[in-house]
């Protein structure tokens, strides 16, 4: 209904404006993972003598363009990204990917993949994919490895992990990360 009042005040159809999703149940499981990752990650930089997170930016607030010679740009929006100090110093920045498995298609997540490679290999970044099952954890490690290797590229600097692992372990001292 809000939409019908919305459009008219602006004097629109209804279907010229951008349907919001914020409240489907996809949007809201998504949502509420991202929250529980970035608590994983905060309590365990809380309890670390070694590590502090700092800079934690949600989504939407980092959109980054990967354009290769000869290829279509990639356009990658990261569900969060931050800061991680070792020791008092500045230390790297960690973009976060929280898959709830809705992307299924191979061909699509493999650019989505060589896109983050790209990227880490030019900014130096570490790209974190928490996602639901273990299978799909081994199923986008072997994704990340298959993509980087036709490119030429380290798969290493994208890491994954389940909910499950990073809720109930370590993420920052656990050994909860798979590597391609």
């Amino acid at each position: 209904r809000g939409r019908s009042i919305a459009a008219a005040a602006q004097g629109l159809g209804v279907h010229n404006l951008a349907r919001v999703r914020a409240n489907s149940p996809r949007f809201i499981e998504h949502h509420l993972a991202i929250g529980d990752t970035r608590i994983a990650f905060e309590l365990a930089a809380e309890h670390s003598l070694l590590f502090a997170i700092s800079e934690w930016c949600g989504d939407r607030q980092l959109v980054i363009t990967v354009a290769e010679a000869g290829e279509a740009s990639v356009v990658l929006v990261p569900d969060s990204s931050f800061g991680l100090s070792v020791a008092g110093r500045r230390g790297s920045r960690l973009l976060l990917e929280q898959d709830t498995g809705s992307l299924t298609n191979r061909t699509r997540m493999k650019a989505r993949l060589l896109g983050y490679l790209r990227h880490a290999r030019s900014a130096q970044v570490l790209v974190l994919f928490v996602t639901t099952t273990d299978e799909r954890v081994i199923a986008l490690a072997k994704l990340t490895a298959d993509a980087g290797k036709a490119d030429g590229l380290d798969g290493r600097a994208v890491w994954f992990a389940t909910n499950l692992r990073v809720k109930l372990g370590d993420p920052l001292h656990g050994r909860i990360w798979q590597v391609p």
